[in-house]
């Protein structure tokens, strides 16, 4: 994926039943100064934000946990 989109780094994590499975960094964290993104490094996401909570109100209401129309 990073080399895909041209990244400079990413940091990847999988969590199954509440627990970590996999975490990795890849690519770097500072591309100048070459130092490697680890499992820890944190990125800006700037606007996903947005789109993980819509994601979520979509399964919460697919469990009927919540519906569109409340408040």
């Amino acid at each position: 994926m990073v080399k895909a989109y041209h990244a400079v780094g990413a940091a990847v994590a999988i969590v199954k039943d509440g627990r970590g499975i996999y975490s990795k960094g890849f690519g770097y964290r500072d591309l100048e100064s070459k130092l490697p993104a680890s499992d820890s490094t944190a990125f800006h996401i700037a606007s996903m934000t947005k789109a993980f909570t819509g994601s979520l109100l979509g399964i919460l209401e697919s469990e009927q946990q919540l519906t569109l129309q409340d408040r």
